[in-house]
């Protein structure tokens, strides 16, 4: 079921209604020549909080004190 995102006027979004879940990409740390990138799900409110673009580092996934760690979210497995 698709919703109106909360927050149109702010973040420019799309104001027809769309996923209640949005997937995004998560910079970890770099070990060597290689990043750990996960796959993070958020909701709109998620969203709006970390005043994302495209990626969030796991910093901004930490802020979230989220349910799911860092560690065990799914990687993402293109090289960026």
């Amino acid at each position: 079921m698709k919703e109106v995102y909360p927050y149109p006027e702010e973040d420019r979004i799309i104001e027809e209604p769309i996923d209640p879940l949005m997937t995004i990409d998560c910079q970890g740390p770099r070990i060597g020549e290689v990043t750990d990138w996960r796959v993070v799900t958020v909701c709109h409110n998620c969203f709006h909080k970390l005043d994302v673009d495209m990626w969030i580092s796991d910093h901004c996934w930490q802020s979230l004190n989220p349910v799911t760690p860092f560690e065990q979210l799914p990687t993402l497995y293109a090289e960026k």
